[in-house]
C-alpha cells in the first residue's frame, strides 16, 4: 500500500527549487552541521574557531577535513535521534569536557562513563552502546563509507546515515525527516507524500539538487529552520515566507472562503 502511494508522487523540481530559493532568501546561510568543538568561546583558539559562531555553525563552508570532526558529526547525527538538537548539543559538549569525542577515546571509554556524559540526550544507556559501534567503525575507516556499511552499525538507520554521509563527507545525498515531510506534503498539496517510503522520496528531493552535496545540505538546513519558525504541527501561515506557493495553505483558504 504504501509502495503504491509512493509511486503516485510527483514532487515538481521547479517547485522544489523555488522552495529553496525562498527559503534561502528569508533564513540566509544556515552553516550545518554545527561542530560544537569549532565554536567561538572566550580563550578559544582563534586559528581553530575562524569561520564558526558561537553555535559552531559556519556559513559558507562545505564538508570538514579534519577527521575528528567528521566524527563530531556523526556522534552529533545519533545524539540527535528522538531528541532536540538543544539536548543533543548539551551531550557534545559534556564529551568534549571529558575528552571523550574522539573515536580511539570513545572507543576506549567504558559505557558508563560515555552513558554519564550524554545524558542530556535521552536514551543514553542505549546511545553510549550505538557511539562505541561507531568509534570502532570510525578507527578503521581509511575513506568514505558507503551507506550500506553504515547501516549495518547497531543504532544506524537511513536519516542517521545520510545525515552522515552528506554532512561529514560531502557526498550528495538527501536527509528525509518529519520536518522534510511535513512541509513538502503542505506545499505540493500531496497528502500521501507523508507515507511514501524513504528512498522514493529522498531520490525526488535528489533529482532536483542534480547531485550537489552543498544544496542538499542547506536545503535540509532551510527545511529544519522552516519547520521551527513556521511550518510546524500547528503552522503559521500568515508570516510564511512560502505561503504564495504553498498549495495546502491555497486549498484551506479556497475552503474557507478567504480567496
Amino acid at each position: 500500500m504504501v509502495e503504491q502511494k509512493s509511486r503516485n508522487i510527483v514532487l515538481e523540481q521547479k517547485r522544489i527549487k523555488g522552495l529553496y530559493k525562498v527559503l534561502k532568501r528569508r533564513y540566509g546561510p544556515q552553516g550545518w552541521w554545527p561542530l560544537r568543538s569549532r565554536r567561538i568561546t572566550a580563550g578559544a583558539c582563534l586559528s581553530y574557531t575562524i569561520g564558526y559562531d558561537s553555535g559552531g555553525y559556519h556559513p559558507g563552508t562545505a564538508e570538514p577535513e579534519d577527521p575528528d570532526d567528521k566524527f563530531e558529526i556523526a556522534v552529533g547525527a545519533v545524539l540527535t535521534q528522538n531528541t532536540t538538537w538543544l539536548n543533543a548539543s548539551a551531550a557534545i559538549d559534556s564529551l568534549i569536557d571529558r575528552n571523550l569525542l574522539n573515536s580511539q577515546r570513545l572507543l576506549q571509554a567504558p559505557l558508563e562513563a560515555i552513558a554519564e556524559a550524554i545524558k542530556s540526550s535521552g536514551y543514553y544507556n542505549q546511545k553510549a552502546v550505538k557511539l562505541k559501534a561507531l568509534a570502532d567503525f570510525f578507527s578503521r575507516l581509511e575513506a568514505p563509507p558507503k551507506r550500506e556499511a553504515l547501516l549495518e552499525i547497531w543504532g544506524i538507520g537511513p536519516e542517521t546515515a545520510d545525515c552522515i554521509l552528506l554532512y561529514a563527507f560531502g557526498l550528495p545525498v538527501f536527509v528525509v525527516d518529519t520536518y522534510t515531510r511535513r512541509i513538502i506534503k503542505r506545499f505540493t498539496g500531496k497528502g500521501d507524500v507523508e507515507d511514501a517510503g524513504y528512498g522514493h522520496f529522498q531520490q525526488a528531493i535528489q533529482a532536483a539538487f542534480e547531485g550537489d552535496a552543498e544544496l542538499n545540505m542547506e536545503f535540509h538546513a532551510l527545511l529544519v529552520a522552516h519547520a521551527k519558525q513556521h511550518c510546524l504541527k500547528t503552522p503559521k501561515c500568515d508570516a510564511c515566507p512560502a505561503a504564495g506557493g504553498c498549495r495546502e495553505r491555497k486549498m484551506f483558504a479556497k475552503a474557507m472562503n478567504f480567496e
